[in-house]
C-alpha cells in the first residue's frame, strides 16, 4: 500500500480496491489533516459506505411474549432459601425506555436477603413467562385496569394490584410516585414489594399507630394514615425473627 497526496492536496491509498480501500481512505484522509472526528460521526460515514444501520438497545435484551408484552431474556441466580419462587419482568412495548430502571428496582426489591422477600423465600428471576409463578409487569393505566378487572378489582387508573399471574404496576404510579415517601425510588421498590408479596399469598394490613413503620403490605398507595413510608418487608426497625411470625 502506497500513500499519494494528489495536487488538490488530499491523499489516495494505492494498492486497495473495494470497500475496505474506500473506508481507510476517509479514515486516512481525516487523519492527515489534522482532524478528529466524534465516533457518532464515524459510525455514521462507516453506515453511509456499508449501507448497513447501526443498532442501539440500552436497557436489558427482550422479547415479545405471545400475549404482546416484552419480557426480560436474561436470568438471575436465585436468591435466599427455602421453595423456589420465579419471576418474570416484563413491560408493555410503549414503556420499553422504562425497561432498565424496572429491571434495577426489582433486583433491588427481590435481591435484597437481609430485609426483602428473600429473607424467608427463595426467589429467582427467569426469561420464560410460563416458568414463572409470578409476573412482574408495568403497563399503561388502562392495561392494569383491564387486567386487574379480571380478578374483580377496580383500579380506576391510578392504582396496581395482583390478578392471580401478573403483578400489575400502574406506570402512572411508577412516574408519580405516592406522597410521604422520600423519593420515587423508594416508591418504586415498596410497589414491586407490596404487589410480589401479593403473589406470594399474602392479604393487606392496616397501620398499626400514628408514627410507626407502615407495613409492607398496606395500601401505602392509597395513603398512610399516620404511618411511615416503608418499602420492605422486613424493615431494619423489625427484627426478621417478628417479622417472619407476623406474616
Amino acid at each position: 500500500m502506497r500513500t499519494v497526496r494528489s495536487p488538490t492536496g488530499l491523499t489516495r491509498l494505492t494498492g486497495l480496491t473495494g470497500l475496505t480501500g474506500t473506508v481507510l481512505a476517509l479514515v486516512t484522509v481525516l487523519t492527515l489533516s489534522g482532524c478528529q472526528s466524534r465516533p457518532t460521526t464515524s459510525a455514521a460515514a462507516l453506515s453511509a459506505v456499508t449501507g448497513e444501520r447501526e443498532y442501539r438497545r440500552p436497557g436489558p435484551a427482550v422479547r415479545r411474549t405471545p400475549d404482546g408484552f416484552l419480557v426480560v431474556r436474561s436470568h438471575r441466580r436465585a436468591v435466599g432459601s427455602g421453595p423456589v419462587t420465579r419471576y418474570t419482568v416484563e413491560v408493555e412495548p410503549s414503556l420499553t425506555r422504562h425497561l432498565p430502571g424496572l429491571q434495577t428496582s426489582t433486583g433491588l426489591a427481590l435481591g435484597a436477603n437481609n430485609r426483602g422477600w428473600a429473607a424467608s423465600h427463595r426467589l429467582r428471576q427467569v426469561g420464560e413467562p410460563a416458568h414463572a409463578q409470578v409476573r412482574v409487569l408495568l403497563a399503561r393505566p388502562a392495561t392494569v385496569d383491564r387486567l386487574c378487572a379480571q380478578a374483580g378489582y377496580v383500579t380506576g387508573g391510578r392504582l396496581s394490584c395482583w390478578n392471580g399471574r401478573f403483578a400489575a404496576l400502574n406506570a402512572w404510579r411508577w412516574r408519580h410516585g405516592s406522597p410521604g415517601f422520600r423519593s420515587l425510588a423508594q416508591y418504586r421498590l415498596y410497589l414491586v414489594n407490596h404487589e410480589f408479596g401479593h403473589g406470594l399469598g399474602l392479604g393487606h394490613e392496616a397501620c398499626p399507630a400514628v408514627g410507626a413503620s407502615a407495613p409492607l403490605m398496606m395500601q401505602q398507595s392509597k395513603g398512610l394514615l399516620g404511618c411511615r413510608a416503608n418499602a420492605w418487608p422486613y424493615p431494619a426497625s423489625r427484627s426478621t425473627a417478628s417479622a417472619r411470625s407476623a406474616g
